[in-house]
C-alpha cells in the first residue's frame, strides 16, 4: 500500500533534500580547496550560496516527488486492479 503524500512527508522531504545538498557541496568546496590550495578556506559568503543553492535543490527535489505521486494516483484511481492469479 502506498502512503499519501502529505504536508508531514514532504516537509521532511524538503529538509532531507536540503541537508543531503547542504552537506555535498560543503563537502566538494572543502575537497577543491585542499586539492588546490592545500587549505580548508571557507567564507560565509559561500555557506550562505551553498544553503541557498541546496534549498533550491530540496524544493525541487519535492516538487518533482509530489508532482510524481500525483501522477501515481490519477493513474491508479484510472486502471482497475489486476488479478493476482492470472
Amino acid at each position: 500500500m502506498k502512503r499519501k503524500m502529505t504536508l508531514r512527508i514532504s516537509l521532511l522531504l524538503l529538509i532531507y533534500l536540503f541537508v543531503a545538498f547542504f552537506i555535498l557541496s560543503i563537502t566538494a568546496r572543502v575537497i577543491t580547496g585542499v586539492v588546490y590550495s592545500g587549505e580548508i578556506y571557507l567564507l560565509s559568503g559561500e555557506i550562505i550560496q551553498s544553503a541557498k543553492m541546496s534549498f533550491v535543490a530540496g524544493a525541487l527535489g519535492t516538487l518533482v516527488a509530489f508532482i510524481f505521486n500525483k501522477i501515481d494516483e490519477y493513474n491508479a484511481h484510472k486502471k482497475p486492479p489486476t488479478n493476482p492469479n492470472e
